[in-house]
């Protein structure tokens, strides 16, 4: 028994290492969800002049609306040390919202033009209530998850509480304790987005990508953001080296 017991965790734990080497795949909603993906990092220009790569991953959006239609405008926030004070990044993309999610860069005029559109992050508002082991209550329905694991969080309500995003993922070994992530560390594996119409309990949108470990993927579901109650992001799992590999978000288009 205990060697049939082996022989399936070893099994398990292989299917979550192949399943962590698969791109970010749309598997429901393929018009409403889509993976955006940046041609280039975003940088900041620093005290010497020299570009500084921002490893944050906590998008800042805003809506641009100009010939060209309603887009949203995607740019990065930093700390700069040196003046004490937060910074944009110096450079901007826009995403269509037509489904097909297409990216153009975009200017500083252009960020600054564009809207500031109402957001939701996790910890700015209460999160969806009581949980069990493989479900999670809100507005008296119940919502599954799609991973082995719980996200943290378990989930986020959109503004209006229209829409609820449950995040889960399913990953090699258990937490291990570590100076950076708190306890928080995985092994590799995968994240799984999941996002329900509250008012029918039907599920609209989901996708699946895969994740490093380490302090991933909860990191990742800690900067998740709702744009009002139409849109949501979430970023991705992507190489986050000094180099010219660009970010990687789920972007989520919800019916009005």
């Amino acid at each position: 028994m205990q060697a049939l017991i082996t022989g399936l965790s070893l099994l398990a734990l292989a299917s979550v290492l192949q399943c962590a080497g698969n791109p970010p795949t749309v598997t429901q909603g393929h018009e409403r969800l889509g993976v955006v993906r940046f041609p280039e990092r975003f940088v900041r220009t620093g005290g010497g002049g020299g570009k500084i790569v921002i490893t944050d991953i906590g998008y800042e959006v805003r809506k641009l609306t100009d010939a060209n239609g309603v887009r949203l405008l995607f740019g990065m926030k930093s700390f700069d040390m040196e003046t004490r004070s937060s910074v944009y990044s110096d450079n901007f993309y826009a995403v269509s919202l037509d489904g097909q999610f297409k990216v153009t860069p975009a200017t500083a005029g252009d960020w600054d033009r564009a809207e500031r559109a109402s957001t939701v992050r996790p910890g700015q508002r209460l999160e969806a209530g009581s949980q069990t082991e493989d479900e999670i209550e809100y507005r008296g329905k119940k919502f599954k998850r799609t991973g082995r694991s719980w996200g943290l969080p378990a989930a986020l309500p959109s503004p209006k509480g229209k829409w609820l995003a449950v995040f889960s993922h399913t990953s090699a070994g258990e937490p291990r304790p570590g100076p950076v992530t708190g306890g928080r560390g995985y092994g590799k594996g995968e994240m799984f987005v999941d996002v329900y119409d509250t008012s029918t309990g039907e599920k609209v949108i989901a996708g699946r990508a895969p994740h490093s470990g380490g302090g991933y993927p909860q990191v990742l579901f800690e900067n998740a953001l709702w744009i009002e109650d139409r849109h949501l992001v979430v970023p991705l799992d992507t190489p986050r080296t000094l180099g010219t590999e660009g970010d990687t978000c789920f972007l989520g288009i919800l019916p009005e």
